[in-house]
């Protein structure tokens, strides 16, 4: 089954970002694209990103300084950091930061992106579902209130 959620992979290990993305696929994600650069990211943020999942070192950039500038065009985005650096302090810098999480690149942390996507994507859901129930309450009060006026103005 197809899960409608737009993907970035932003790392410049092309082998690790290859199995992430068939990894993805596996899980129902088919619209996962991969670029190497902060640059090649950000070219490609415009079209509706639900997830980044980003390196924190790249060939042009440091993942936490790409995801600030994300944040600032697309907030709503949410990045996960699938990095080689084990230290605790760039972990807790990326999530203060803002991140969703942070998984340390190993073979076997492909699955755990893959359950923190689908995490995002059912969150992503449920905002879906609530914004449409506040927008026909709305609809619902303006409905109301169009017919009172209206039956006002019959009675006059």
């Amino acid at each position: 089954m197809d899960k409608e959620v737009k993907i970035l992979v932003i790392d410049n290990n092309t082998s690790y970002a290859r199995l992430l993305k068939r990894e993805l696929k596996v899980g129902g994600y088919n619209d996962v694209n991969v670029f190497k650069s902060g640059k090649e990211c950000m070219d490609n943020l415009a079209s509706g990103i639900d997830i980044i999942i980003l390196d924190y070192f790249l060939e042009d950039t440091f993942g936490a300084c790409l995801m600030k500038e994300v944040k600032k065009v697309s907030p709503l985005t949410k990045v996960i950091f699938f990095s080689s650096q084990t230290r605790v302090g760039v972990a807790l810098f990326a999530m203060k930061l803002g991140a969703f999480a942070y998984v340390e690149k190993k073979p076997k942390s492909f699955k755990r992106v893959r359950a923190l996507v689908n995490r995002v994507q059912k969150h992503n859901q449920k905002q879906k579902e609530i914004n449409q129930i506040r927008i026909l309450k709305h609809l619902t009060l303006l409905f109301f209130i169009s017919l009172s006026i209206y039956l006002a103005f019959l009675t006059h």
